[in-house]
């Protein structure tokens, strides 16, 4: 399965790349806490969809899709903790938010 062509991986690159971008603006002490973790959370969704793709039975490959769609919605958890901090408006967080939610229907679209 060539995972670079499907737009599930695409929308989570595009996903990972926005992440990693207003995470630049997050306070410098924030380094090892929730920009670590969030950025670690946006990554384990794109590595773990990819991961699947390269497994050989559907089991194993629902396994990393699975994985991967707990992290999309580890990510939303993250992201109102920043919201919550005051670190990005909630208007940046509905973005995100409606970004990761079709992620992951798409990641369950996957793994029925």
């Amino acid at each position: 399965m060539k995972f670079e062509k499907l737009n599930v991986y695409k929308k989570t690159r595009k996903f990972v790349n926005m992440i990693y971008c207003i995470v630049k603006n997050f306070p410098k002490f924030e380094n090892y806490g929730l920009t670590s973790q969030l950025t670690r959370a946006s990554v384990s969704v794109l590595a773990n969809l990819c991961e699947g793709c390269g497994r050989y039975t559907t089991k194993e490959r629902n396994k990393f899709f699975r994985t991967s769609r707990s992290s999309a919605y580890e990510c939303v958890a993250l992201l109102q903790i920043a919201v919550d901090q005051n670190y990005i408006s909630e208007e940046t967080y509905l973005a995100l938010k409606k970004e990761i939610e079709e992620i992951s229907r798409m990641l369950t679209g996957m793994i029925k």
